[in-house]
């Protein structure tokens, strides 16, 4: 453009960017054709109208593999899973078990009293008077 004629610069600068244009268009016509001829080529012989195939979704956290596995192995030991509620009563909590009423564990500041008088479980000890309760005692 430099060596162009001041009075041809428009015309030809003009010309330059129609050119310009319609090559940058043409290239996005070929571009988009080809990625529609792509896309319709990719989708030869799939029946849509068939179930999708199912995708795996998550997996275990690898604590839970472990705990899992720890709870197996001890079942073949012949122990045996118990599980209570997280909300106890204070007989469970602490009588059951011949824990004195001046016992640190029940002051407020370590155990977490409801207004009804129940209480937020401290301890899996509930869990095991319950048990014993409901299995009763076994001998020999």
């Amino acid at each position: 453009m430099r060596n162009l004629p001041k009075e041809d610069r428009p015309r030809i600068g003009k010309q330059l960017n129609e050119l310009r244009n319609s090559v940058a268009r043409a290239l996005e016509e070929h571009l988009q054709a080809l990625e529609t001829a792509g896309e319709a080529e990719a989708l030869v012989g799939i029946d849509e109208t068939l179930p999708g195939t199912p995708f795996p979704v998550g997996s275990l956290h690898p604590l839970t593999l472990l705990q899992d596995r720890a709870v197996q192995v001890l079942r073949r030991l012949g122990f045996a899973l118990a599980d209570g509620p997280d909300i106890e009563s204070e007989w469970f909590c602490f009588d059951a078990l011949n824990t004195p009423p001046n016992h640190p564990a029940r002051n407020d500041s370590d155990t977490f009293y409801l207004p009804d008088g129940r209480l937020l479980r401290a301890h899996t000890s509930t869990v095991q008077i319950r048990t014993m309760i409901a299995a009763g005692p076994r001998f020999g």
